[in-house]
């Protein structure tokens, strides 16, 4: 006893602080399911098992939902995109979503406007089913009439690991992109500006870490974003009916580099030399992570000097 009290005396300010910090998450918690916001941890069987097997220690220890959570267990398809685009691209979203979603597939995408909500609605709109993660303002959102219905229905769910009443901030929306991803088997990434904003952000963080098994762009060769994602190895999804086209984009960037480096000759050129001349759209680091790959499979060589160049004609490994 007398053990507990010295404690207790020496830690005070830090027992207060713990206690009042746990009244206070219970009065949030009854404040949010008062309004119908159930508050899920990692521990909860509703925690979707995706995060748990492809975020590891980054998926959310707490997660605000509305809404029918079994869909988060379903075959989940992404569709990400900008917010400003064309009424065109806006059809062929809520096109492929209807498609995607009377095959059985859950949509997953973002609150916003733009390819967000055409993803969604198209999904809702077919009788379909559809996760809507939100970076903010949960609170909200949940009183639009326009989703009470599909709630209602338990064909909708909105989601997210930020408190409900936040406002919006740009990394809360960038934090956002992986828990998009995450909850997905595929994904396709509809419109997308080039090397700025959310949908190239989150495209590279699936180029870096893939929490999504098969991330596609749609075929558009008009868009510099969405070609620039096709070359640093997206494949493009060719149509709303689902094909994809099969192309390797790894190589299609080889035949770039390998023409440049057979004028360089022996010399050979440097990665900012070879990213240059290539207009190569993805960052240094990732461009030596291929030059690397290169190097091991015998198509390069590098230099005492740090340049690549060809492995010379007749040599085992290489291919010219």
């Amino acid at each position: 006893w007398n053990e507990l009290m010295e404690f207790e005396a020496l830690h005070s300010e830090r027992l207060s602080y713990l206690l009042g910090r746990g009244l206070a998450m219970a009065d949030a918690m009854n404040k949010w399911m008062n309004r119908g916001i159930k508050v899920i941890g990692r521990s909860d069987s509703a925690y979707p098992t995706k995060y748990n097997d492809r975020l590891k220690n980054a998926r959310p220890p707490v997660l605000y939902v509305v809404g029918n959570t079994q869909i988060l267990e379903r075959t989940g398809f992404a569709m990400v995109g900008s917010r400003v685009t064309t009424p065109a691209i806006l059809d062929w979203t809520s096109a492929l979503a209807e498609e995607r979603a009377v095959a059985g597939e859950a949509i997953v995408s973002g609150g916003a406007k733009g390819v967000d909500l055409a993803a969604i609605m198209g999904a809702l709109e077919s009788g379909g089913s559809a996760v809507a993660v939100l970076p903010n303002d949960l609170s909200r959102v949940v009183l639009s009439k326009s989703f009470r219905q599909y709630i209602l229905s338990d064909r909708l769910l909105l989601l997210s690991a930020a408190d409900p009443s936040s406002s919006f901030q740009v990394w809360r929306a960038m934090d956002r992109n992986k828990y998009i991803y995450a909850l997905a088997e595929r994904a396709v990434i509809v419109a997308s500006d080039l090397k700025s904003g959310g949908t190239w952000a989150g495209a590279e963080e699936q180029l870096k870490y893939a929490t999504c098994p098969a991330v596609f762009v749609r075929q558009d060769p008009t868009s510099e974003g969405l070609v620039a994602l096709n070359r640093l190895g997206l494949p493009f999804w060719g149509g709303v009916t689902g094909s994809v086209v099969r192309m390797n984009p790894v190589e299609e960037e080889w035949k770039r580099v390998c023409f440049h480096l057979t004028q360089a000759g022996k010399t050979g050129l440097g990665i900012k030399a070879v990213m240059q001349l290539v207009d190569y759209p993805g960052g240094q680091k990732r461009m030596a992570s291929l030059l690397e790959e290169w190097q091991e499979n015998g198509r390069v060589e590098r230099k005492p000097n740090g340049k690549y160049a060809l492995l010379n004609k007749g040599q085992q490994a290489s291919l010219f």
